[in-house]
């Protein structure tokens, strides 16, 4: 069976971040929080683009996480606190961008809703009004706000 998730809203994707960001300073990794969170806001944003595909889904954050934990922990002092930080998340997104671009290829250019409509799958956009896109942004201080829930949130 292949079921098919929707691509997460904003606030899904600025919450899953935040929730991850806590687990990481719970666990006593130093982390420059608002800078990440800013990031995650930019990902969202250009991946949220139509010839982008879709954002990343809480499987790829968590995993996003985990290996830019390990980048980081693999550039630390023995004895020195892990520092998380934009850079290494920017690093993990461009490895992430050209794995995409790989299967996108292999796939002959064709999406996975693609694929799936075609194979009498699933379709993907059924119970969408046709042409609908995801909302658009709330305004810059509603937008802010949403990616300040940080530890709070």
């Amino acid at each position: 069976m292949s079921l098919y998730y929707p691509p997460l809203a904003e606030i899904q994707t600025a919450r899953i971040w935040s929730s991850h960001i806590r687990k990481v300073k719970a666990n006593g990794v130093q982390i420059d929080e608002q800078d990440i969170l800013a990031f995650a806001q930019q990902i969202w944003t250009i991946q949220g683009r139509p010839e982008r595909g879709p954002v990343w889904n809480g499987r790829q954050i968590r995993n996003a996480f985990q290996s830019a934990i390990a980048l980081a922990g693999y550039h630390t002092e023995t004895g020195e606190q892990i520092h998380l930080t934009r850079e290494n998340f920017r690093r993990v997104g461009e490895v992430s961008d050209q794995f995409s671009r790989y299967i996108y290829k292999t796939k002959l250019s064709h999406t996975d809703a693609d694929l799936n409509r075609a194979g009498g799958i699933r379709r993907d956009e059924f119970g969408r009004d046709p042409g609908t896109q995801p909302a658009a942004s709330w305004g810059e201080k509603t937008e802010r706000a949403i990616w300040r829930i940080g530890a709070g949130g």
